[in-house]
């Protein structure tokens, strides 16, 4: 995420996220409830690199806005549906 965007501001005032993950339809997903962590610059953009290599076959194309790392742990999850 952008280091110093909106997001990363809300995480360091309130360190709680919840990440939702559809299945083959919105009836079907899990959600993870978590807790932030670790804060870390991307500075080399090492991280969002190798994420948009993994997703895209390519390095991420904007390098202009410094990139931000966001480690968090899982405190609680559930499902709907079928996962």
């Amino acid at each position: 995420m952008e280091a110093e965007g909106p997001r990363a501001r809300q995480l360091r005032r309130e360190p709680r996220l919840s990440l939702s993950v559809l299945g083959d339809s919105w009836y079907s997903q899990v959600t993870l409830h978590c807790r932030a962590h670790t804060f870390t610059p991307d500075s080399e953009f090492e991280v969002l690199d190798a994420l948009s290599i993994h997703y895209m076959g390519e390095p991420y194309p904007d390098h202009g806005i410094p990139s931000l790392t966001v480690t968090a742990s899982i405190e609680r999850w559930h499902t709907f549906g079928e996962i």
